[in-house]
């Protein structure tokens, strides 16, 4: 997955596949390219949600057309983490988040949300899983 910005109203999301071309080549596949006016557009996508880069994006581990990721105000005020089904095109839910407990100062809130780093786990999915040949 890849996620290019080049400011915070203009994006391209785009999925990949990583396909065998014989024995021992391989190559990447373009699946699916999202931009951003299509995903503001997409059902799901409720109206108090921003119209800003996605932060943070990440596959499901069991489902390889659905993808998560974070949508923060630069303020720090807000958090949301989406869920988008790029088979349908179409966002499956979202979770306002608090990323701050509320005796604490806005100031340290989410400009610097999960401190950077992912905060899904990471395994190979179940779906790039072989049976194993006996």
């Amino acid at each position: 997955m890849r996620l290019v910005s080049s400011d915070g109203s203009d994006f391209t999301i785009t999925l990949y596949t990583l396909m065998h071309h014989g024995y021992d080549e391989m190559g990447w596949q373009k699946d699916v390219t999202i931009k951003a006016r299509e995903l503001w557009a997409m059902d799901g996508y409720d109206i108090q949600l921003p119209r800003i880069t996605p932060q943070f994006p990440i596959l499901s581990m069991d489902e390889p057309s659905i993808i998560y990721f974070v949508l923060a105000l630069d303020d720090g005020t807000k958090t949301w983490v989406v869920a988008l089904d790029t088979g349908s095109k179409k966002v499956l839910w979202n979770r306002e988040t608090r990323t701050v407990p509320s005796d604490e100062d806005l100031e340290m809130s989410s400009y610097n949300i999960f401190c950077n780093m992912p905060f899904f786990p990471c395994e190979f999915p179940k779906y790039l899983q072989k049976a194993a040949t006996r």
